[in-house]
């Protein structure tokens, strides 16, 4: 069954393709709430996560994780999408917060483009008392392959309390062999910002075309199919 609002812990805003699997992976551990404006996927009762396109159901959520909404569309314009998706959830994250006496922690997981801009676009956030870093993930799910779900996840803080948060809260999820130590939000944002994800990214949807090709010929051609290729 869903959570009742007042029991969620994380919420995460965007749900590409990248942003629902987190939410899926997050909802196995916390209370969730999965939230996107341009949400039309299915609403169906999800142990641990409340589907959301009201901002205010964020309201009672100490961490917020920023993912690629699935309104995303690549048209020549990826910096000024990426960007509005990041003040869109900004505006939402600093309503949530109206009132709140305690620190929350504020996630980016979005893969940034260029170094410094978690600073320029959320550090608000952080001057006002709350944590902020980044644990960049690419906009796609990797599902239950075992290669693919073995790429550590990079996190990182803009101080020493914030990287802590946001390396336990991941911990606690995929389990410390899986999350790279928490480190810097510089380094996590240059890793990201020289391609390191995007090439993991692209390695990602090409090793699951290779699967499907692989399947489809199987299906097609039985095993002399397998055969005749393992003999090459």
């Amino acid at each position: 069954m869903p959570p009742v609002k007042e029991d969620i812990k994380v919420a995460v805003m965007g749900l590409g393709l990248g942003g629902l699997a987190l939410a899926k992976s997050m909802a196995k551990v916390h209370r969730v709430c999965a939230f996107d404006y341009c949400w039309e996927g299915p609403h169906d009762p999800v142990k641990n996560i409340w589907w959301s396109d009201n901002p205010y159901d964020l309201s009672f959520a100490t961490h917020f994780i920023i993912a690629d909404s699935c309104s995303r569309r690549y048209t020549g314009r990826e910096f000024e999408a990426w960007v509005t998706d990041i003040l869109w959830a900004r505006s939402i994250i600093r309503a949530a917060l109206v009132g709140r006496e305690s620190p929350a922690t504020i996630i980016l997981a979005s893969v940034v483009p260029e170094g410094g801009l978690t600073k320029k676009l959320l550090g608000e956030f952080h001057a006002a008392g709350h944590r902020l870093g980044v644990a960049p993930q690419p906009d796609l799910d990797f599902g239950e392959d075992g290669i693919l779900r073995r790429i550590p996840k990079l996190v990182g803080g803009i101080d020493r309390e914030s990287a802590r948060s946001i390396g336990s809260l991941y911990e606690s999820v995929f389990g410390r062999s899986e999350v790279e130590p928490p480190g810097k939000l510089e380094f996590a944002e240059a890793a990201t910002a020289h391609g390191f994800l995007m090439d993991i990214e692209l390695f990602a949807r090409i090793y699951k075309l290779m699967g499907d090709y692989i399947d489809r010929a199987e299906e097609e051609y039985g095993e002399e199919w397998s055969d005749d290729e393992g003999s090459d």
